[in-house]
């Protein structure tokens, strides 16, 4: 790609991403002019979406910000080192971890919530007591899914805390000698341990030889795993089919009340002198 094609693809992210990059190396807009050779309010409308640099300065904001001019104008190629951003924001921000990265990391006593090239994303720390070496998991499947009170149906986000000693009625993400991880309740009985499943329809599990890799202390779900109910669907029949049946109670209860009314102002109207 020559650079004037990469200058005629610059995209509406630029401005997101030259604002990243320069946070990134911990510049501020007038230090990053004074790099370049432009003025600071010329740093402030590339970053407020209002312009667009030409070839020249883009090649010297590339070099000044440690990244290439592919990356600045459409987002991909190399990009600069991103990992100690999330540092720097004001609201604390948890790794989200894939069970992968959560096994080595925790095997290597590494502590998960500094940058790695292998964190899936962030979210914001709940407002409760947490460590630094907090991270998630999103869940998946329906294994710990449930019509209860608790329930961690697919794609909810749970956080857990590392090192610590889980008891009879902790959720638990743990993992077994063979390198297989799961996320599961811990539950004893009469001596012996067991890992066991929201969903009835998964038997429990005994356990011996099981590392409790951190303890769950937080959930959320996202929505925007829900699903509109189809038309056809049998659930929605039944749904209709009991409001159906609720309603026709209900106008049966109703029609008898009045009936019952009417017999009693009958019977006043009956009593009165002629």
């Amino acid at each position: 790609m020559s650079f004037k094609d990469s200058h005629m693809k610059i995209d509406d992210s630029f401005c997101k991403r030259i604002a990243i990059a320069r946070t990134a190396l911990g510049l501020t807009q007038s230090q990053l002019a004074d790099i370049v050779g432009i003025v600071r309010r010329q740093i402030a409308a590339y970053e407020a979406g209002d312009s667009k640099p030409r070839d020249k300065v883009l090649r010297n904001l590339a070099a000044a910000l440690g990244t290439s001019t592919e990356w600045l104008s459409t987002g991909n190629g190399r990009g600069p080192d991103v990992n100690h951003i999330k540092r720097t924001v004001t609201v604390r921000e948890i790794p989200v971890l894939s069970w992968g990265m959560a096994m080595t990391l925790l095997d290597n006593d590494t502590s998960p919530a500094h940058g790695t090239p292998s964190i899936k994303d962030y979210i914001p720390a709940p407002s409760i007591s947490i460590s630094e070496n907090a991270f998630a998991i999103e869940i998946s499947g329906d294994s710990m899914a449930s019509s209860g009170s608790v329930s961690f149906p697919d794609g909810t986000v749970v956080i857990f805390e590392p090192y610590e000693e889980a008891f009879s009625g902790d959720f638990v993400f743990c993992k077994f000698d063979d390198d297989f991880a799961t996320f599961k309740q811990l539950v004893q009985d009469q001596g012996q341990k067991f890992l066991r499943s929201l969903n009835p329809a998964y038997p429990l599990i005994p356990i011996k030889d099981v590392e409790i890799k951190g303890i769950a202390i937080h959930s959320q779900t996202s929505l925007s795993r829900a699903y509109p109910i189809d038309a056809g669907d049998p659930e929605l029949s039944t749904c209709k089919s009991s409001t159906l049946l609720a309603s026709k109670d209900y106008d049966s209860r109703l029609s008898s009340l009045e009936d019952k009314i009417d017999q009693i102002l009958k019977t006043i109207n009956n009593k009165k002198p002629a």
